[in-house]
């Protein structure tokens, strides 16, 4: 599979859209268009995605948070995998991309927040090295629990 990983931008807004509405079924677990576009203008986004074959085959969002000039940490933001490209590692080389970056940029912390339960992100969270730190009632809406991991 060849997949290239590159700065989102603007341009791939409506792809990323579809992609968050095709890859989650309840609202309060995707992104919308203006949470996308905002997520793509914030100087303290790292954004990456992935094609192959023209499509848009995943994303992923992380944040830097600079909390003194010499701490920050970061938020691994969202993840999103188009169903026809999962089981082949899309989603850690995603996801060690963004937590990459992040680091390069001075975060040696990290936080995430998954929908509870989802067996597969969760296996993702724990080889990349998360753990569970609490647990979100309703946090994507009622019914809808999340679990808050660290690294």
């Amino acid at each position: 599979m060849n997949i290239a990983c590159g700065a989102a931008t603007p341009a791939i807004l409506a792809e990323l859209v579809a992609l968050e509405s095709l890859c989650f079924r309840h609202p309060g677990e995707r992104f919308n268009l203006r949470q996308i576009r905002s997520l793509l203008n914030n100087p303290r986004a790292c954004v990456v995605f992935a094609r192959e074959g023209g499509a848009i085959a995943g994303w992923a969002v992380g944040l830097l948070r600079r909390h003194s000039p010499r701490r920050a940490s970061g938020r691994f933001y969202a993840l999103s995998v188009h169903p026809g490209f999962r089981g082949r590692g899309l989603g850690a080389r995603l996801a060690q991309t963004v937590l990459g970056r992040l680091r390069r940029r001075g975060a040696r912390s990290f936080s995430l927040e998954v929908r509870n339960p989802n067996p597969a992100a969760l296996g993702l969270y724990l080889r990349l090295g998360f753990r569970p730190a609490h647990k979100l009632p309703d946090y994507y809406g009622p019914g809808l629990h999340g679990l808050r991991m660290r690294k």
